[in-house]
């Protein structure tokens, strides 16, 4: 039976009405790299039992693939361990259920940037022991990035919407880990209703675990539907 994590970027309403609401929080980096360790210790015991936390990688992480990535770089050759601690510990202290890592526009899908990912992806699989999701922005097509996430143990984030073609819902992939954003959709009708949030459970019945990172201005909205339809399946 498939495992479906599901829930915002934030905390809105108190924890205690959050955790009625989602089992799951993707956890953003701040400018100041606040909270510390000790409160996201505080989090995680205080949180249900099941609870999942998605942990964003810090900044310097995808900062040092760019650079390297502007050196035309193919491996990532930078001292993994220290750039990767500050992450390993926010994820260690929440008991991280994964990490998310997002790429931004301008690392293209060159054979040069496709073999750095991949080199990283091995590096941070191997040392995390948990799904490191990638979130590839730009020109990167969801079949490409697929293929490559696969080769290197990364869990590619997937728009499944992405083409507002709610009748075709594509998720790359047939078992083990999955992982989708639901934003808006364009027109005048910004939010999904039931029947395309239902498409979702029909797209990733398959999967042992799915990660729905609920992201924009419906985010509760789209909460509140999924947790109703998780309810009535369940």
């Amino acid at each position: 039976m498939t495992k479906y994590y599901y829930g915002g970027d934030e905390v809105a309403g108190g924890w205690d009405r959050y955790f009625t609401m989602c089992n799951s929080l993707e956890v953003p980096w701040q400018a100041d790299d606040r909270p510390s360790v000790k409160t996201f210790n505080t989090w995680r015991v205080k949180s249900p039992r099941g609870f999942a936390f998605v942990v964003q990688a810090q900044p310097l992480v995808v900062d040092t693939i760019l650079a390297l990535s502007n050196r035309g770089a193919t491996s990532f050759t930078a001292d993994f361990d220290e750039i990767w601690k500050a992450t390993a510990e926010r994820a260690r202290a929440l008991g991280a259920k994964a990490i998310v890592i997002a790429t931004p526009f301008d690392f293209a899908p060159g054979p040069a940037n496709r073999a750095l990912i991949a080199d990283f992806g091995r590096k941070a699989v191997e040392t995390s022991k948990m799904p490191i999701l990638w979130e590839a922005t730009g020109m990167w097509s969801p079949e490409d990035a697929a293929e490559l996430a696969s080769t290197c143990g990364l869990t590619l984030v997937h728009d499944p919407f992405a083409n507002f073609d709610t009748d075709e819902v594509n998720v790359y992939g047939k078992s083990g880990d999955a992982a989708l954003i639901v934003n808006e959709r364009g027109g005048a009708r910004r939010n999904f209703d039931t029947d395309e949030m239902e498409s979702l459970f029909d797209a990733t019945r398959s999967f042992d675990r799915v990660f729905i990172l609920l992201r924009g201005r419906y985010k509760w909205r789209h909460a509140r539907e999924f947790k109703a339809l998780l309810d009535f399946r369940e």
